[in-house]
């Protein structure tokens, strides 16, 4: 499958933690359906383990079958879409250079 988006880490606060595990860069291809972030190991983009205020698996982005982009939180704590909370569950769609913010 190739590339149909990305994400990119451009600003945290994250108490001294580098916010992604070792593996990742800050720019990140999005080349699956789905792509799950969050601190668990199963999931596609791996948070520190250290930034106990995220979930282990905190948000989705894929696309639906009109390649329409799209978010859903799936946290404790809540996911920003354009600084509008996402509803738990709920797919909100996205456009280029939309910003996500998680808590």
């Amino acid at each position: 499958m190739s590339c149909w988006g990305f994400l990119e880490i451009v600003e945290h606060r994250t108490l001294g933690h580098k916010p992604l595990a070792r593996q990742h860069s800050e720019l990140i291809d999005i080349v699956t359906a789905e792509l799950i972030v969050g601190r668990s190991p199963s999931a596609g983009v791996r948070l520190n383990k250290s930034l106990n205020w995220t979930s282990n698996l905190h948000f989705k982005v894929g696309r639906d079958a009109m390649q329409n982009a799209w978010v859903t939180d799936t946290s404790s704590n809540g996911t920003w879409l354009n600084e509008m909370r996402v509803r738990s569950g709920k797919k909100v769609n996205m456009r280029c250079g939309d910003e996500i913010c998680i808590s």
